[in-house]
């Protein structure tokens, strides 16, 4: 009998082992009836251990990107930015927006593009660009559709009843509100960080590094929160590398870039679903050698 066990064990850790060196690209699993993609870099590459006690290694903690992953707005504000941009005689297109401008918070955008047209400006101009923008998607909240993705809710209020949440977001702290009342799932998160929040937006980690630094001293977490207890949730190239730059976990969703363009991250998903939780929880365990 102790003879089989061994054999048997020795058949276990085997197949194991060979799993783990695999590549699982774009792999479809009974549990969640979609596909995910899973990078193999991300586990030879994983952000390291501190060595402290108290949940190292262990998910505690989502930070989510707001527009393109919680809500479909990207267009929402591309096309509040030209409406603001027309006033100089300027038009970004879809392409652009996407290819250039995405993940830029608003006055980082503003001065991006007006570099990139060679339209002269001062800090003055940008900030009148930044009021009339957000003024406008203010004006006109009570009339906007604010849509999300299949799965993102039920996603959201199970994580909710797992991790800590927060948002960390390149938009205004209004805009974020707006989308997340909308929604009805505000409640949910502990933290947002806006474009307000901080110095530098993303590809810079900060928002995502402040988010953590928040939710461990507004909750008092003992032990705090790490970096690698931290799972950040993003559709954008900048967004994914702010999330390793941060030294984070990173889930990749393909609502706004095909998976081949977000290959940095971790993990890449079609879309949210809540049993997508699980595995991730036992993947990061796995990963970090719980």
């Amino acid at each position: 009998m102790l003879k089989h066990f061994t054999q048997s064990h020795a058949h276990l850790v085997s197949a194991f082992k060979l799993a783990t060196q695999m590549r699982l690209s774009l792999f479809s699993t009974s549990l969640t009836n979609f596909h995910i993609s899973q990078n193999d870099a991300s586990f030879s590459c994983a952000p390291e251990r501190s060595g402290q006690l108290g949940g190292v290694g262990m998910l505690r903690a989502i930070l989510f990107d707001c527009d393109g992953v919680l809500a479909d707005t990207e267009r929402m504000h591309w096309r509040a930015f030209n409406e603001v941009l027309s006033k100089l005689g300027l038009q970004m297109s879809w392409d652009e927006y996407m290819r250039r401008y995405l993940a830029y918070d608003d006055p980082t955008c503003f001065r991006v593009f007006l570099s990139d047209v060679g339209y002269g400006f001062d800090e003055q101009l940008i900030s009148e660009l930044v009021s009339d923008k957000r003024k406008l998607l203010s004006e006109r909240s009570s009339t906007l559709n604010i849509a999300t993705y299949p799965g993102v809710i039920d996603f959201v209020l199970e994580a909710s009843r797992r991790y800590y949440l927060a948002v960390a977001s390149g938009a205004a702290r209004n805009e974020i509100m707006m989308v997340l009342n909308s929604l009805n799932i505000a409640n949910r998160f502990r933290v947002v960080v806006s474009s307000e929040d901080v110095k530098c937006g993303k590809p810079n980690p900060e928002p995502f590094i402040k988010a953590m630094e928040l939710l461990n001293d507004l909750l008092c977490l003992n032990p705090p929160l790490m970096p690698a207890n931290c799972l950040v949730i993003e559709d954008s190239i900048h967004g994914v590398k702010a999330a390793k730059s941060a030294r984070m976990w990173c889930l990749a969703v393909t609502n706004t870039y095909p998976k081949e363009m977000l290959s940095e991250a971790d993990f890449i998903v079609e879309r949210l679903d809540p049993c997508l939780i699980p595995w991730l929880d036992q993947q990061i365990r796995a990963a970090s050698g719980r």
